[in-house]
């Protein structure tokens, strides 16, 4: 119960330090996942599932935020695509962000 606490006193400064931080990895130029296979998959989903549970913490209205959620992800993978060289849009990994909301969704409650 102690962490919840703590989350709950700390949730604007965890969300927008794990919103700079997606800015980050989102947006810097990469050469590969290293080989290993889905790996960028697994990245989107948890980036965006621990994004989306500070989120719901702090935000009261769940409905807008997934529907601001959503557009970030979108906009994430067009953005890579234009204009960050060795990235491109991939349809599943903004799937995998949409499955990380998801996720913090049904498990982060008010």
């Amino acid at each position: 119960m102690k962490v919840i606490k703590l989350i709950e006193k700390y949730s604007v400064w965890l969300f927008w330090s794990s919103f700079l931080f997606s800015l980050i990895v989102l947006f810097i130029p990469v050469s590969g996942t290293g080989g290993i296979k889905y790996l960028d998959k697994v990245v989107h989903f948890g980036l965006f599932f621990v994004l989306s549970g500070f989120g719901f913490r702090h935000f009261k209205n769940r409905f807008w935020f997934s529907s601001l959620m959503v557009i970030y992800i979108a906009m994430a993978e067009i953005i890579q695509e234009v204009f960050i060289p060795g990235r491109g849009l991939d349809f599943f990994d903004a799937v995998a962000g949409i499955a990380g909301l998801a996720v913090a969704f049904i498990l982060v409650r008010k």
